[in-house]
């Protein structure tokens, strides 16, 4: 089923943000699984929402892609079953 997942990075600057982006954005869109990923930037943060056909899909880019990128004692991402994906 697919999945939508939230990760918000506190303090992350929009700068820094992009940059992972910039590097992740071949390997992301070549990944069996994924569907979609925004991010936004507030004082605060970034956060990023991806749409994966399902959990495992993502957590294994992210296990094998992102994970240690991150800062340790980050806030655990919201993983949530979706009912419908509609795109173009």
């Amino acid at each position: 089923m697919a999945v939508s997942v939230t990760t918000h990075i506190p303090g992350l600057p929009g700068e820094a943000y992009d940059s992972m982006a910039a590097q992740q954005k071949e390997p992301l869109l070549a990944t069996p699984g994924f569907i979609s990923h925004t991010a936004t930037v507030s004082p605060d943060g970034v956060t990023v929402v991806e749409i994966w056909d399902a959990r495992d899909d993502w957590q294994r880019f992210f296990d094998e892609n992102i994970k240690e990128h991150l800062p340790p004692g980050l806030p655990a991402p919201t993983v949530a079953e979706l009912r419908n994906v509609i795109g173009r």
